[in-house]
């Protein structure tokens, strides 16, 4: 049943013809139901196909099965869907993974997210394949659930509640009891990835709000598949998600979500639907925060469908298709007892709310100081941190970094949070390209099966181009003073050689997240202006910018 909202259309219904544009429809080519138009239209691209752009048969899988009558295109959603798990099944490697970055990967994110989207999908549709086909689906199934059994990820925690929901989605669908087994030991894993000391998600190193959300969304649809089967990992996932959800609603501005994009991973979007299944234990707190992701996308302050990355796409619609067709009533927003302050030291992630001015301060310290303005009565402003070019090389503080320096400080009324640091050195060029990359592109087409080698080559790459690293050659220090009058800023930057050039840097930093190259007006108008002096040496730059709260301006 359609919610009643005059929030973003979420059933996405209007895409439908893009997704079916990404799929190889043709039932005599030899990459029917493939989705990844790169491989199998664009040939001269790629030589390998992504795995993850078959998550969109859960799309066409939930369209299929909540249209009703209502939809003529019924038949063709079916058929769309039964295609992409075709394809699915015949791209599986040997030994039960996929490949979503290189060829001839054995990638546990891309098995982990393409097997839980197929197996739901299969779930809904499987009656309506031939068997012979069903059959051959399922132990595709089996052999891909059988490998990611034995994986987790180091790096992110909603990786491991997306495999774990997998396992359990297979299970379901098989009926093999130890897929279930397997899937609790990813969840305690999730669980062994919260800071001890303040509860946040282990996201490449720190706090991430969107990257959260995703997390949520596979414990939700955990527990969802396993409501009343398994008590001990319903509690597991109970204990992630409320203590994940508690930590939400006050990092998050009820004024704008677009504080969402100070995190680790520099995201910019929140799914719902997992935080909807945790509405029973927490009605108050999962209302608060799924009226702050209707809103953000009704007025763009949020990723929407249309400026979502093709590859991620498939993901964010099913979490919001998800959420359109199962959406409960919510609560009314408990305006009594707003969120409080927060300070994560650890993850450098800092709020703070001033409730005589209804305006909330947001700050990711260990980003550089990225900072966030947003009140009831005023448009969100932001101060953003530099980026320079000193030697013919560009470097910046708004990469998230774990060896970030942080302090806060209370005088009075006045309160002072620093941070400080090197700059990191941002590499623009192509992370594969030339003799580099060719070198690599050969080794994995001759060496492949030396898994061990290939999995060193991947944690290398991802800390290159991800975390990026630091360079001592520039150093940085912010420091945010905020009194009841306003906000003031210093930025001081040493370099080693003259500073050629300086500029703000943007949300869209050149590290190389997959998930940031989300299209994003940068709200020049909105941000937050300086003044700056540079030594006669030109070595030394010092920034300063003020904010005042009564006039709502810089």
């Amino acid at each position: 049943m359609k919610p009643d909202t005059n929030q973003t259309d979420l059933s996405a219904l209007e895409f439908r013809d893009r997704f079916l544009s990404f799929i190889d429809l043709d039932p005599l080519s030899p990459t029917f139901g493939c989705a990844d138009r790169d491989y199998w239209h664009y040939r001269s691209i790629k030589t390998f196909p992504v795995s993850t752009f078959q998550n969109t048969a859960l799309i066409f899988a939930l369209w299929w099965k909540n249209a009703g009558g209502e939809v003529s295109e019924r038949k063709t959603d079916l058929r769309a869907g039964l295609a992409l798990i075709d394809f699915w099944a015949k791209s599986i490697n040997k030994d039960g993974s996929f490949q979503e970055n290189y060829q001839n990967e054995s990638s546990f994110i891309g098995t982990a997210f393409s097997l839980y989207h197929v197996s739901e999908a299969l779930i809904i549709l499987g009656s309506q394949a031939a068997k012979q086909d069903f059959d051959i689906y399922c132990r595709a199934v089996e052999k891909s659930a059988d490998w990611l059994s034995s994986k987790s990820s180091d790096f992110c925690a909603n990786q491991n509640c997306a495999a774990a929901a997998a396992l359990v989605s297979a299970s379901v669908l098989l009926n093999k009891e130890s897929f279930l087994t397997h899937a609790q030991s990813l969840i305690q894993s999730t669980h062994s990835m919260m800071d001890r000391e303040e509860g946040w998600l282990y996201e490449y190193g720190g706090f991430d709000p969107g990257y959260t959300t995703v997390a949520l969304d596979y414990l939700g649809r955990i527990k969802k598949n396993l409501t009343g089967t398994n008590q001990q990992v319903n509690h597991q996932v109970n204990e992630i998600a409320l203590s994940s959800i508690n930590l939400l609603k006050s990092a998050l501005s009820v004024h704008s979500p677009s504080g969402v994009r100070l995190g680790s991973r520099n995201t910019g979007f929140l799914f719902p639907y997992g935080i909807s299944c945790f509405l029973e234990e927490d009605p108050a707190g999962c209302s608060h925060l799924l009226s702050i992701i209707e809103k953000g996308m009704d007025k763009k302050e949020l990723v929407t469908f249309n400026s979502m990355d093709d590859r991620y796409l498939a993901t964010y619609v099913s979490t919001c298709v998800e959420y359109y067709y199962s959406k409960p009533v919510l609560t009314v927003e408990d305006q009594a007892h707003p969120p409080g302050d927060l300070n994560l030291e650890q993850a450098g992630f800092f709020v703070k709310r001033l409730e005589s001015k209804d305006t909330t301060l947001q700050v990711s310290l260990k980003r550089g100081g990225n900072l966030r303005i947003s009140s009831a009565d005023s448009k969100t402003w932001c101060c953003n941190n530099l980026s320079i070019k000193a030697g013919g090389s560009v470097f910046s503080s708004s990469g998230f970094n774990p060896d970030v320096k942080v302090g806060i400080e209370e005088k009075g009324e006045t309160l002072t949070i620093s941070a400080s640091g090197y700059m990191k050195h941002w590499n623009y060029l192509l992370p594969l390209a030339g003799a580099k990359g060719g070198l690599v592109s050969l080794y994995l087409a001759v060496f492949a099966g030396m898994k061990f080698i290939t999995r060193v080559i991947d944690v290398l790459l991802r800390k290159k181009y991800i975390l990026g690293s630091n360079d001592k050659r520039v150093e940085w220090q912010r420091r945010i003073s905020i009194s009841p009058q306003g906000v003031e800023v210093e930025d001081t930057i040493s370099a080693w050689k003259k500073i050629d050039k300086y500029d703000a840097a943007s949300d869209l930093f050149p590290a190389h997240v997959n998930t940031n190259r989300y299209w994003t007006d940068v709200l020049e108008s909105c941000c937050i202006k300086g003044d700056v002096t540079i030594s006669p040496d030109k070595k030394k730059l010092l920034k300063t910018y003020r904010y005042d709260f009564e006039k709502g301006t810089s």
